[in-house]
């Protein structure tokens, strides 16, 4: 008998008492359902064929039929597809030889990818382009013939869809992960929704040890800990390469006349026995789709100086919490978090990570000044989430190493959501920020597979690599605001610098994006231009993915055949409106180019570009990524 994987149904719906969920499974026993007592469900479903299929959900409440709900999650009992070039079945199906198979995924809720209908793929061979073709209901195009051959340059996508592109790929199979474009406001209202309420544990709710007392005022003090929890989603789509504090703190609320981030719930715990708090958060505009809700509780130090700059935030871990929750777009969904996960350093329960001199920055001949350890696990499918954002290092006294607790496997807070952890020690280096604006320019070491007692060295050169240097567009100078666009104009070519130090890369990947503007910051003024400062830096949404070969030190984005009915979006769709209060400005024909260098076999897998690459590498199996961006102004 085959066990196929655990549906942890997390999802908006019956409170504990109310009534029950009522699943469907069509292709043999589903094991007696469990309900725990926050209103979650497992479910285990058997068969004895290797097979896809579906487990439906339904909740009717008979009191209001405007609460009925009824969704679906496809399971997989055979080998689970994995986008990436010859993978999964495909491994070892070896170069392009008179077939061509190219399959289009889509997977926006836990489970299972989904075959993505009406992919349209493009393919550029030795001898010119071959005719364009669309997926059919299995998600796949086969490209059969004697002038069949490899290497190509292969092109994918949807309308309203990210497009991806391998460069000088000769590999049998290919795999692509369909992932939307982000919703676009107001236009695209129906497609978001939001998260609201509260995070309790402070007071041992959970069956962690009290939080130290304190609130809002003492951010003042910055000798002073604070008790707070960082409310975020799982990282999903965004490579390591990206991850900054622009990833951890959202827009600012008025608290107090403080620009707090929405989801930094503060708690206002007083001296007292019986003394608890219920911090509220909110996350807005959240694309509609399936998420790990979490948050990071533990004590803070210098709340106000991370206001100006995000790196000086000390924080301590001391507890999670973490939930299932699916959003729907124009609704708001509520989710309360207990934080019952331990995350106290103690004795044989943490991995040390010590890092050293971070790499010399081509742009200002001196090492880059932030460092930070930013470690994160990833669940298996559904994103990444971080357990620390540790800026001890920011103290050029500090001896090191940082050490940081993960969640156990067998917590049973893990263990409810079927959660699948790999542990990943993260350093990150990064350029000094621009009046509370994080700018690119990062150099990240990475070890996966990190467990208990591990000792994790990031102090020597070899660890980490130097930032590319792009040529064209050229960027601006430093210290030049975060909006600013190179004099160069975005033409659809690219070049860089081979990246070298202290080693070559394995992969570049090249990104298209389009810039929002951070929120603004008032308590931050800037005497350059006369304005006010940002909470992080802008936020880059990604319209192109190119893989490149690391041979290769300059880029054209391929030019479609004229069969291609459906283009890539290039342009900025969210241009920052006239009346925003943010210092930025992005216009419609503003884009940015980012490059990102990869070390890959950092979880001991050997890297082959052309056989067993997995999209998930660039993340999974990295040992070190650096990344740069230059943004510029669409050719008239």
């Amino acid at each position: 008998m085959l066990r196929g994987r655990r549906l942890a149904a997390g999802r908006p719906g019956p409170a504990p008492g109310g009534p029950d969920v009522r699943f469907q499974w069509g292709e043999g026993d589903l094991a007696p359902v469990e309900k725990a007592p926050d209103g979650s469900y497992r479910v285990t479903a058997c068969t004895t064929r290797p097979i896809q299929a579906t487990i439906a959900a339904t909740y009717d409440d008979p009191e209001d039929t405007s609460k009925a709900v009824r969704d679906e999650v496809v399971v997989g009992f055979g080998e689970i597809a994995r986008p990436g070039v010859n993978t999964g079945e495909a491994r070892g199906a070896g170069p392009i030889r008179g077939r061509f198979q190219v399959h289009a995924l889509t997977n926006v809720y836990a489970g299972t990818p989904r075959p993505f209908a009406g992919a349209q793929v493009s393919v550029r061979g030795a001898s010119g382009w071959w005719p364009t073709r669309v997926t059919d209901a299995s998600g796949t195009v086969v490209f059969e013939g004697p002038d069949v051959q490899g290497p190509v340059d292969v092109t994918v996508g949807a309308e309203g869809y990210r497009f991806t592109t391998y460069l000088g790929l000769d590999a049998a199979s290919l795999s692509v992960r369909m992932a939307p474009l982000d919703p676009v406001l107001p236009r695209d209202q129906a497609r978001v929704g939001a998260i609201v309420g509260t995070v309790t544990g402070f007071a041992g709710e959970g069956g962690l040890p009290r939080f130290p007392p304190g609130g809002l005022l003492d951010a003042f003090d910055r000798k002073k800990e604070v008790p707070l929890a960082l409310v975020q989603l799982s990282i999903r789509d965004v490579p390591l390469s990206s991850m900054s504090m622009g990833s951890v703190l959202e827009a600012p609320s008025d608290q107090g006349g403080l620009p707090i981030p929405n989801n930094m719930a503060i708690c206002g715990l007083a001296d007292r026995p019986d003394a608890t708090c219920a911090p509220a958060f909110r996350m807005e505009n959240v694309p509609e789709g399936q998420y790990l809700l979490f948050a990071l509780g533990g004590t803070a130090t210098r709340i106000l100086d991370a206001i100006s700059d995000p790196y000086s935030l000390v924080f301590r871990p001391r507890g999670m919490a973490i939930a299932r929750v699916q959003v729907r777009g124009g609704q708001e969904v509520r989710q309360d978090l207990v934080m019952d996960i331990d995350l106290r350093p103690e004795e044989g329960t943490t991995v040390s990570v010590r890092l050293g001199p971070p790499p010399v920055d081509w742009k200002t001949d001196r090492r880059l000044p932030n460092r930070l350890v930013m470690p994160v696990a990833d669940t298996g499918g559904e994103g990444f989430i971080w357990v620390t954002v540790d800026g001890s290092y920011q103290d050029p006294s500090f001896p090191g190493p940082v050490q940081v607790r993960f969640p156990e496997d067998d917590h049973p807070a893990i263990r409810r959501l079927g959660l699948s952890l790999n542990r990943l020690a993260v350093g990150l280096a990064g350029r000094s920020t621009y009046y509370g604006g994080d700018p690119p320019g990062i150099s990240t070491p990475v070890r996966p597979g990190v467990v208990a007692r591990d000792e994790v060295d990031f102090s020597g050169p070899e660890a980490w690599l130097e930032v590319p240097h792009i040529v064209f567009p050229e960027p601006p100078a430093d210290g030049t605001p975060l909006d600013a666009v190179s004099r160069d104009p975005f033409t659809g070519h690219v070049e860089w610098l081979p990246v070298r130090s202290p080693r070559p890369p394995h992969l570049y990947v090249l990104r298209v994006n389009y810039l929002t503007a951070a929120p603004a910051n008032g308590l931050l003024q800037n005497p350059d231009t006369g304005g006010i400062g940002t909470l992080g830096g802008p936020r880059s949404h990604c319209l192109w993915e190119i893989f490149v070969p690391p041979d290769r030190d300059q880029v054209d984005l391929p030019i479609l055949p004229d069969d291609a009915p459906v283009r890539p979006l290039l342009r900025n769709p969210s241009p920052t409106p006239a009346d925003s209060s943010s210092p930025h400005r992005f216009d419609e024909r503003t884009l940015e180019w980012e490059l990102s260098a990869y070390v890959l076999e950092g979880g001991g897998k050997s890297f082959d570009y052309g056989n067993d690459f997995a999209y998930a590498d660039v993340n999974l199996q990295c040992a070190v990524v650096s990344q740069d961006s230059v943004s510029a102004r669409l050719a008239e």
